[in-house]
């Protein structure tokens, strides 16, 4: 999605009933109607987008200038998702030009009444179906892809969320990662690595496994190793290890892969989760 050098501020419809703005529903579960006031969504790609009170379906559209030209922003609320753990889900779509969509989901803290922005997470570009799923402090947000099933899990703490972990091409139960813990502090040059995942995810018994910084650059390769018969389609735990770059200290993500011998796009799939390498604190 091409990204424009200034910063774009969209006030979607202009309703001011003064004071402070609430959920219209407490109830826990999707909500038909969105009332925010004054709270700014900054995408990664540098849009500010300044909430009123406006329904939560339903495309609006706006335009803007930049580069000395005039540009069209179509903006698609989607419904909101209310926790029982003090966080708020805000799914939407938006496009310039009618380029390619990209899909972000807003979060929310309304702990203490008006709700306040704590994150803005990407779900990707042409994305559908976006769903939520609440198990106790852990919210799963499923969504189609690029035709792909995929679905990212965060952490709901004291009204604060954080990302937990993302599969591609995959669902619940496929696979998942005991050894780190995602935004697991790590210390050590050599990184452990545990977990399991269907059968159908290795091949001759592997899986590859990446390690990549904050900007998606690749600092290390290695290979996780399935502990048992890898020729099922039930759950295998694999072990593994792989070596942190010695320059390299801050936030990165391990990635383990399908080990998709095929080659086929169907076929393609992976886990991703967040750690934070800090070796100067041992």
């Amino acid at each position: 999605m091409k990204t424009y050098t200034v910063a774009l501020v969209v006030a979607l419809s202009i309703v001011l009933l003064g004071g402070a703005y609430y959920v219209t529903s407490e109830q826990r579960g999707v909500s038909n109607t969105v009332t925010l006031e004054g709270v700014e969504i900054t995408t990664p790609d540098g849009f500010v987008i300044v909430t009123d009170r406006y329904s939560a379906t339903g495309v609006s559209e706006t335009s803007f200038i930049a580069d000395e030209q005039n540009h069209t922003l179509s903006f698609d609320i989607k419904n909101l998702f209310s926790t029982d753990r003090g966080v708020l889900a805000l799914p939407f779509t938006y496009s310039v030009d009618n380029d390619v969509s990209a899909t972000y989901v807003a979060f929310f803290s309304s702990l203490q009444g008006p709700v306040v922005h704590e994150a803005t997470a990407f779900l990707g570009e042409s994305v559908t179906d976006v769903t939520f799923v609440q198990v106790e402090d852990e919210l799963t947000a499923t969504y189609r892809a690029d035709t792909m099933n995929s679905f990212r899990t965060f952490k709901l703490e004291n009204g604060v969320v954080s990302e937990w972990y993302e599969v591609t091409n995959g669902s619940k139960g496929d696979i998942y990662v005991h050894e780190p813990s995602p935004h697991n502090m790590v210390s050590t040059r050599t990184l452990l690595l545990a977990g399991a995942a269907r059968g159908y995810w290795f091949f001759e018994a592997d899986m590859p496994v990446e390690l990549r910084d904050e900007e998606g650059h690749v600092l290390a390769t290695s290979f996780v190793t399935a502990q048992d018969d890898w020729m099922t389609e039930g759950v295998v735990d694999f072990k593994g290890v792989i070596e942190v770059p010695e320059e390299y200290e801050g936030d990165g993500y391990l990635i383990v892969h399908r080990d998709n011998a095929s080659g086929l796009r169907e076929y393609t799939a992976s886990l991703r989760l967040p750690i934070v390498i800090n070796t100067t604190t041992r």
